[in-house]
């Protein structure tokens, strides 16, 4: 369901259980998307490609009123072409989170000509031109002003370092917990007895995130509550960036990436180290 000047608030209340970003949208906000999407003159639609939407207003509109150089759209070209190779170039509605995922995993395994593969550096320059476009194509906000509405919300992008950025995962997190059982990009909670469900759910609602603005947007920030245990939901965030990064090695939900690990240390029994330790 889209949003337009003729949308309902039962069906908007509805909208944003599916997408809680909606939840953070102004009423103002909320009426550009609409009107956007009940006129249009443009010649947009969320029905086009990223790479049509790139050919047929990024570079005639945004490209040539921030005078980029050639370089920089070399640089984005490059990156749309691996775009259109690991998505299959889908339209702008049915692009999400996994899509990126599956544009992440294949840049890393992108081979360069002396046989070597993509590094993290150049893997993270094409994400960031890729996501630079599509914030063209979302809703708008200060630093996009010329955004377009047509993606009720953006995708999450993978932040290219050797450590999770926890502020962002924690608030992935919270929209997937939020989203209706069964959507994409939805999580489930485990069959368990009713007490350890309780202590879960303790622990996941032990932060409480603010946004900060600063001069590159808005991000949460997320801190612990007083006298609470955060443990559950530390030990869930590390878990989704452990999967990401099986995403982005190559792996999938049922075949792990292969590491090759081996255990040199002799296993010995408590009488061993007693003699050894001269205990008995």
């Amino acid at each position: 369901m889209e949003i337009t000047r003729t949308t309902t608030v039962a069906e908007l209340i509805a909208l944003a259980a599916e997408i809680p970003e909606l939840m953070k949208m102004t009423l103002g906000g909320l009426i550009l998307m609409a009107n956007a999407k009940t006129q249009r003159n443009d010649g947009l639609s969320d029905q086009m490609t990223l790479s049509k939407f790139y050919e047929e207003w990024y570079l005639q509109i945004i490209s040539k009123r921030n005078r980029q150089s050639e370089k920089t759209v070399r640089e984005i070209n490059t990156a749309m072409k691996y775009w259109v190779e690991y998505t299959g170039d889908p339209t702008l509605a049915e692009i999400n989170n996994f899509t990126i995922d599956k544009f992440a995993a294949g840049l890393y395994q992108t081979k360069k000509k002396n046989g070597g593969t993509l590094s993290d550096q150049t893997v993270k320059k094409h994400l960031g031109a890729i996501a630079g476009v599509m914030a063209y194509a979302g809703p708008k906000n200060n630093q996009y002003k010329r955004a377009t509405c047509l993606m009720a919300e953006l995708p999450e992008f993978p932040t290219i370092n050797k450590r999770a950025d926890v502020n962002s995962r924690k608030s992935a997190l919270r929209s997937k917990l939020l989203a209706r059982q069964g959507t994409a990009g939805s999580m489930s909670i485990f069959k368990d007895a009713a007490i350890n469900h309780h202590e879960f759910f303790l622990h996941l609602t032990a932060e409480k995130a603010s946004s900060l603005t600063g001069k590159y947007g808005t991000i949460d920030v997320w801190k612990l509550l007083p006298n609470r245990m955060n443990h559950y939901w530390d030990v869930l965030n590390y878990a989704t960036a452990a999967g990401s990064m099986v995403t982005l090695s190559g792996g999938t939900a049922t075949n792990n990436p292969a590491v090759n690990a081996q255990f040199t240390r002799k296993r010995v029994n408590l009488t061993e180290l007693q003699k050894k330790k001269n205990y008995s």
